[in-house]
């Protein structure tokens, strides 16, 4: 996934998931947050809420913090300090972004979640930083591993974590769809961009 023809279409994949998701630009709910809220209303079950709860606290700051200090400091006594800009970069990104769009848009979250949340809906910080890393990750120690089980396992892991991460926040009632739809796109996004960047800026 280092081809510059990859990197781009990943950009440009996480860039037109957040656009399809930016209907609550105008102030409405699209059909789609009310619909998966309303399926996901009767599935409730207390192990499940329990599950999904400490499942996403991982997601978190502070868990991010610490997994993203631990990758820093592994590319730092490799002495891949390229790949160290790279990945602070794709970070920092992320989560500025995401702080900034929360207060331009200013969107209320579901009423009712299982989880505290202290600011605005969109985009959803799990989804987009659990996205970022996921194909951060993926680049950086698992696309270059020759093809067998145990990169194809990594690769579903990496795959499978946005997605659960994302599930929960919906399913907690922390987030609309569409705040993680466009917390996916944004996190792919940057990821990629920074990626894309930081290939030219060697080349």
């Amino acid at each position: 996934m280092d081809g510059e023809r990859s990197l781009l279409l990943v950009t440009l994949a996480g860039a037109l998931l957040f656009v399809l998701s930016l209907e609550v630009a105008e102030g409405v709910r699209p059909a789609i947050d009310d619909a998966v809220a309303a399926l996901l209303l009767g599935k409730h079950t207390p192990p499940l809420d329990r599950i999904l709860i400490g499942f996403t606290h991982l997601g978190g700051a502070v868990a991010l913090l610490i997994l993203s200090t631990a990758v820093s400091l592994l590319l730092y006594l490799r002495r891949r300090r390229f790949d160290l800009v790279y990945f602070l970069v794709t970070v920092l990104s992320t989560a500025v972004s995401v702080s900034l769009l929360k207060m331009a848009f200013h969107r209320e979250r579901p009423p009712d979640g299982l989880v505290d949340t202290a600011s605005y809906a969109f985009p959803s910080w799990h989804a987009a930083l659990s996205a970022a890393l996921a194909f951060a990750l993926y680049r950086l120690f698992v696309a270059g591993m020759g093809a067998g089980a145990r990169k194809a396992l990594l690769t579903l892991l990496l795959l499978l974590w946005p997605l659960a991460m994302g599930f929960s926040r919906i399913y907690l009632g922390a987030h609309w769809t569409t705040d993680v739809t466009g917390g996916w796109g944004l996190g792919l996004f940057s990821a990629g961009a920074s990626a894309l960047l930081m290939r030219r800026r060697n080349g």
